[in-house]
């Protein structure tokens, strides 16, 4: 399959992505907020416990299968070996579930001697519940990166959005009968093994099973996807260091539960905003694609690549922070009734996310060069947020694992962006976009919280959006037309297909050639009357 096939195919993708995740992530977030406003302060902290304890220990023995999956099935599918796609996929998903089961059986016997020091206690029945949920949870994150590999959004993310709404369902009975911490639990394992099982009957009807040249894994690719893997094996240890799960964990040992509950919500709340992101939005379709065609293009190409993925993604971002920083107390004790008192945190949390966008396409060329090595040196700054969990709150509480965690997020992206992507991204070319783009937002959010106060009014938060989505249109109007260079246009035309193009690409471009040709002549005429 050729460059063109494949970007066509991928503007496919990003349609009915685009048509599907947006349903998908308001239900989402009804979802949440449901789930915020059932559970108290107490079981909403032991929710998100639960939950951290079975992926900390469940990632100690990943073997880099979800890594290596994305980064071998797009490959093999660009060279239609679907039999290789085929035994990649079930070697990983058995090899999932077996070494899952060893960790979780050996936590389960265990669970007397660690629970006190987690407060959990008596929560041993619930454990048992979210073993199968993490279970089913692992099987479905495989057969989903096989499936998005082949750019089959339209079916992964409705089969998602039946899986939300499920959860809905379950979570408004829950709220409606006044039902408590376990009837959250059986709901969310009853639609994660209906999602799973809908995405493996996908699997085995929509992807060729023998198709291609070869009729067995070659002991070369084995040892290259073996290699591949073993190293994210240990990388995934050390991306759970950096995780919030186990900060989750560190804040339970120090403080309680609640705490923990305050923490997960704020970071929480961040990912969701952060999913919202067009190139996180989009990354199911990104990232094979990048993949894709990263491997035979040259050093510019990459570059364009990666820096156009650099501006969209901070397009978003830098208007978000000033949003969540002004309006932050308001719109939490407005959806969802409690921890509005946290609004501080909550914007501290995503000015760390803000600073650390760069993660995808960096990490996007990491993994193209296939530079696990790097990646994995990375993860020493796990070992950082560890010791500095411990020392930081003993020193501020829960804002000093907040401050943990974020600089040791953006220590391993400095390292990274040294050791691997410096030729393809110049700060230098994004340093006027990213000074204008923050200026422009800082003067609109002066505009804002001088002309109108929200004070917890209803009516005022809902002006205030209004306002702050005019801002942003015309500020999009602004970055296509003079932020993103003719070949970052190409890649735009590309995602979004030939005929929104002619819609809303060729404009721009015909505006931006008169402003350029105006802006000539305007210093032409200049230059004649200096010398007359």
């Amino acid at each position: 399959m050729n460059d063109k096939q494949l970007l066509k195919k991928s503007s496919q993708a990003s349609l009915y992505l685009t048509a599907f995740k947006i349903p998908n992530q308001l239900l989402s977030f009804v979802s949440i907020t449901i789930l915020v406003r059932v559970l108290s302060k107490h079981d909403y902290g032991i929710y998100n416990l639960l939950y951290s304890i079975i992926a900390v220990f469940s990632f100690v023995a990943s073997f880099g299968l979800v890594n290596a999956l994305s980064r071998y099935v797009p490959e093999y599918f660009k060279r239609g070996e679907f039999f290789l796609v085929k035994i990649l996929f079930i070697n990983a998903a058995k090899i999932r579930l077996a070494t899952s089961m060893v960790i979780l059986s050996i936590l389960f016997f265990f669970w007397d001697d660690l629970s006190p020091y987690l407060k959990l206690q008596d929560y041993k029945n619930y454990f048992i519940i979210f073993i199968f949920i993490i279970l089913s949870f692992q099987q479905w994150q495989l057969v989903r990166i096989v499936l998005n590999s082949f750019f089959l959004h339209k079916l992964t993310e409705g089969t998602q959005i039946i899986f939300t709404f499920l959860k809905i369902v379950g979570y408004s009975l829950a709220f409606c009968f006044k039902v408590g911490l376990l009837w959250i639990l059986y709901v969310d394992l009853f639609s994660f093994v209906l999602l799973v099982l809908s995405n493996i009957i996908i699997f085995k009807k929509k992807i060729p099973q023998i198709a291609g040249t070869q009729k067995r894994f070659p002991e070369a690719e084995k040892k290259r996807v073996f290699r591949y893997g073993l190293y994210y094996n240990f990388n995934d240890v050390g991306t759970q260091l950096l995780d919030t799960n186990i900060d989750n964990i560190v804040i339970a040992s120090f403080l309680d539960p609640i705490s923990v509950g305050i923490y997960a919500f704020c970071n929480k709340i961040s990912k969701m905003i952060e999913h919202f992101s067009p190139i996180n939005y989009l990354a199911d379709v990104i990232r094979p694609a990048f993949i894709s065609v990263g491997i035979d293009s040259d050093r510019e190409r990459i570059k364009t690549m990666v820096q156009f993925l650099i501006k969209c993604n901070y397009a978003f971002y830098i208007p978000i922070l000033f949003l969540v920083a002004l309006s932050g107390r308001e719109a939490v004790s407005i959806i969802f009734g409690k921890y509005e008192e946290y609004h501080l945190m909550l914007a501290i949390v995503f000015a760390f996310a803000t600073f650390n966008a760069v993660d995808m396409p960096i990490g996007l060329v990491t993994q193209l060069k296939e530079r696990s090595d790097i990646l994995l040196l990375s993860r020493i700054f796990g070992i950082y947020n560890l010791i500095a969990d411990v020392v930081f709150i003993k020193l501020w509480g829960i804002m000093g694992v907040v401050i943990a965690t974020g600089t040791a997020g953006v220590f391993k992206n400095i390292l990274i962006y040294w050791l691997t992507s410096r030729e393809y991204l110049s700060l230098r070319e994004i340093r006027g976009f990213l000074l204008n783009t923050f200026l422009y937002w800082a003067i609109c959010a002066i505009f804002l919280n001088t002309v109108l106060s929200i004070n917890n009014s209803l009516l005022n938060f809902l002006i205030w959006i209004f306002l702050f989505a005019l801002f942003f249109i015309i500020y999009l109007y602004c970055f296509t037309l003079i932020f993103l260079n003719n070949n970052e246009l190409r890649i735009f035309t590309n995602l979004i297909g030939d005929s929104n193009a002619r819609k809303y690409v060729h404009p721009f471009l015909n505006l931006r050639s008169k402003v350029f040709v105006n802006k000539a002549l305007f210093v032409k005429n200049r230059v004649i009357k200096r010398r007359a």
